[in-house]
């Protein structure tokens, strides 16, 4: 069950860690603490300003105090963004990188990247290659920050993914103590857990899923179906494999009623027990857990699809994680890769993980993959950790500031609940969302 964080590690955010001897500056020692990154002055003062999201001062601070004890004459300024409206954010960023007024280093969503890259520094190999990338970060963020030719463009500080929420309460009033595995089985879990009265309307939602308007990360969840079938987006959304999968989604509202567009947003529904089970990122859960501390929580993997002749089943997940990457109009981009390199490093990871934990209920999951073992005890990220390997990710992710995009899934699945064919409803959202990523593609 996951459960508030104490009153004392609250306390602890006003006691900021203050690192008073900088060891680089001592005679003799400080030979040993210079820049070990050719091409850095170790001289030259260097400014450098970093736009970030979700971390606040009290978690980068200190971490930036560590890099600079190796290079004292680097000053680096964190500035943590409002994160309220994230297409706003993205919007400011696509003007800034265009007239070259950028920061030297940004916090950008993974499917942004590809819309960015022309105004993105890629990282030095003598700082960063592809091969060191693959061995290193999950293969979502080698997708999504590394070109073809090999360049690599951001590094990822945290990792997130989408997981079944549930409520364990009331799984074990009918026995259940895990979720099932394929999506039928889940189907028919939801229909049981679904109650209602004598008029079949619902008095408690068996999951969130089904129509768009009210549930949160709906583009998400067909996301996840559409990757599990192997399809890409938005290339494949016209196809007969994409329709059948829509259908499929629109099924569990249209047909089955496990879900009803009276109940509230769906995270606010869980947190009112007026739903058992829910689709979303790890992070909905401080939502949850602010409105209704004594909420038991329980986390689960997704459902996956039977392999076809085979007796197995699919492994895979959907991702939507953010990176870090340094912009073309840097005067410092070597020093700037440094210091993400630095950032993007085993020690510099749990050190992240652990300062944002003073916080929140958890820290974000890691990027690197020489750090899960680290996180699979911890109850509410195992199933993002053990699923990261074999994530794809994608720009209808929601909540990360791709709204045209998303907006287009949204209207393909109310299309469909209004008597529209799936296959119409997908091609017009095909060609909205290419159309959308000409137009946001920067040149």
């Amino acid at each position: 069950m996951l459960k508030k964080p104490s009153n004392i590690l609250y306390t602890l955010l006003f006691f900021p860690i203050v690192f008073s001897l900088n060891l680089s500056s001592l005679p003799f020692i400080g030979k040993f603490f210079k820049s070990s990154s050719p091409g850095i002055p170790s001289s030259k003062e260097i400014n450098l300003t970093y736009w970030g999201l979700f971390e606040t001062e009290d978690v980068i601070n200190p971490l930036i105090e560590e890099y600079r004890k190796i290079h004292p004459n680097i000053k680096i300024t964190y500035e943590p963004k409002d994160f309220s409206n994230l297409k706003s954010y993205k919007e400011t960023l696509q003007a800034r990188l265009k007239n070259n007024t950028a920061p030297d280093i940004i916090r950008m969503h993974s499917s942004w990247v590809s819309e960015f890259y022309p105004y993105l520094q890629p990282a030095p190999n003598t700082i960063l290659n592809k091969e060191t990338y693959s061995k290193e970060f999950f293969p979502a963020a080698e997708n999504a920050s590394v070109s073809s030719k090999g360049d690599v463009y951001a590094v990822p500080l945290m990792y997130e993914a989408i997981v079944v929420f549930y409520n364990q309460d009331i799984l074990a009033e009918k026995g259940i103590n895990r979720l099932p595995k394929t999506w039928d089985d889940f189907r028919e879990l939801a229909i049981a857990l679904t109650q209602k009265d004598e008029r079949g309307n619902i008095i408690r939602a068996g999951a969130a899923i089904g129509n768009a308007q009210n549930i949160a990360h709906s583009s998400d969840i067909l996301g996840l179906m559409f990757s599990q079938s192997n399809l890409k987006i938005p290339e494949d959304l016209d196809t007969q494999a994409a329709a059948e999968i829509l259908n499929y989604y629109t099924s569990f509202f249209k047909q089955d009623r496990v879900w009803d567009t009276w109940l509230p947003y769906s995270p606010v529904a869980f947190a009112e027990k007026k739903v058992a089970i829910m689709f979303a990122p790890t992070w909905q859960s401080f939502s949850i857990l602010n409105s209704n501390p004594n909420i038991s929580i329980g986390i689960s993997a997704v459902p996956q699809i039977p392999i076809w002749q085979s007796p197995g089943i699919t492994n895979v997940n959907w991702a939507s994680f953010w990176v870090e990457g340094v912009t073309k109009s840097s005067k410092n981009s070597l020093a700037a890769w440094d210091f993400l390199r630095f950032m993007s490093q085993k020690e510099q990871r749990e050190k992240l993980f652990k300062q944002s934990s003073r916080i929140r209920p958890f820290g974000n999951t890691f990027g690197l993959t020489d750090l899960s073992e680290t996180l699979k005890n911890s109850d509410y990220i195992t199933n993002v950790v053990l699923g990261a390997p074999f994530a794809k990710g994608g720009v209808i992710a929601d909540r990360v500031g791709n709204d045209n995009y998303v907006n287009a899934i949204k209207k393909a699945i109310d299309d469909v609940l209004d008597g529209k064919t799936a296959e119409a409803a997908l091609a017009e959202a095909k060609k909205t969302i290419q159309e959308s990523q000409k137009s946001s593609q920067l040149k």
